[in-house]
């Protein structure tokens, strides 16, 4: 099923001992036969949750233009579904709004079979619509980021994407961004052999983009190709060094043209706030790297 995203496919639910078994996936087929589309996701303490440990899953759709009355059918569907199976509840953690198939439609389908809203977050993504090379991005951005840009750029450090088979610099790269997490005081969820595993399986649609300095990795880049033209950062930052200046606006460079060039139309920077709690600093650094602002919200219905 070409339409499956990465995060709700079966592939990816193998990465997790257990967790294939508790998979449940309902297609949608509308009056003349045609698959409308997919909900899938893992049941978890009877609970269907599409987006399990994932950042977000949410609906794939076979025909991203089919009508309202088609999106409502698959929400109902879904709906009756579950309350075969006996459960206690859907939960999707929906996809953010530059990537969903139906927009407004399948916020009303939802609305209208008694689904809320139960968290909320701020989300950051660059349009590569218009860029074709980190060039064109960075021309973009404001004056003072351009600068900041230019004088990382000028310390003439290393940067590269990590070959699959370089696996000490792989364990290096990973090993930055956990101490970047750690040193914030952010959990690093994603053990070093589940990244491995994610790489070896969704090759080369899970890479490692790195900067290094005098031999060194100092920051890193974790992106996955989610679906057609999607590209999110698991993780990145830096950690480990001594520079004047952060070499955090060259990598977003790096990212940038390595998801323009393998054919990427959005890059999903991900979320900027912890449980409904804005990171400000975070928030100014990604406005400043040009993202765009939207809204990421996961909805339940209680059955």
């Amino acid at each position: 099923m070409t339409h499956i995203s990465l995060w709700n496919s079966p592939e990816f639910a193998g990465l997790r001992d257990g967790v294939v078994e508790r998979l449940l996936v309902v297609d949608h087929r509308d009056d003349q036969g045609r698959l409308v589309g997919t909900l899938s996701g893992v049941v978890d303490d009877s609970w269907w949750v599409s987006g399990y440990s994932a950042p977000y899953g949410g609906f794939d759709a076979a025909r991203p233009g089919a009508s309202v009355t088609d999106v409502c059918g698959m929400v109902e569907r879904c709906c009756e579904v579950a309350r075969r199976e006996a459960l206690h509840g859907i939960r999707v953690r929906m996809r953010p709004p530059h990537s969903s198939p139906w927009g407004a439609n399948l916020d009303f389908a939802l609305f209208q079979q008694g689904f809320r809203v139960t968290e909320s977050d701020l989300n950051f993504y660059i349009d590569l619509r218009s860029v074709s090379s980190g060039d064109e991005w960075s021309t973009s951005l404001r004056r003072e980021s351009r600068r900041a840009l230019r004088q990382v750029a000028s310390l003439g450090l290393d940067v590269f994407t990590l070959a699959e088979t370089d696996e000490a610099g792989w364990v290096e790269a990973y090993d930055v961004l956990r101490n970047n997490r750690l040193d914030k005081g952010r959990p690093m969820r994603l053990d070093l052999d589940y990244v491995r595993a994610a790489r070896d399986r969704f090759s080369p649609g899970v890479r490692m983009l790195a900067i290094r300095e005098s031999g060194r990795i100092i920051a890193a880049a974790l992106v996955y190709r989610v679906g057609p033209g999607e590209d999110v950062v698991q993780y990145w930052g830096d950690h480990g060094h001594q520079l004047a200046r952060s070499p955090m606006p060259l990598l977003v460079e790096a990212v940038v043209e390595d998801s323009a060039a393998s054919g990427a139309e959005f890059l999903d920077i991900g979320i900027s706030t912890d449980h409904g709690e804005p990171n400000l600093g975070l928030i100014q650094f990604k406005k400043a790297m040009g993202c765009s602002t939207e809204l990421r919200v996961v909805m339940e219905l209680e059955l």
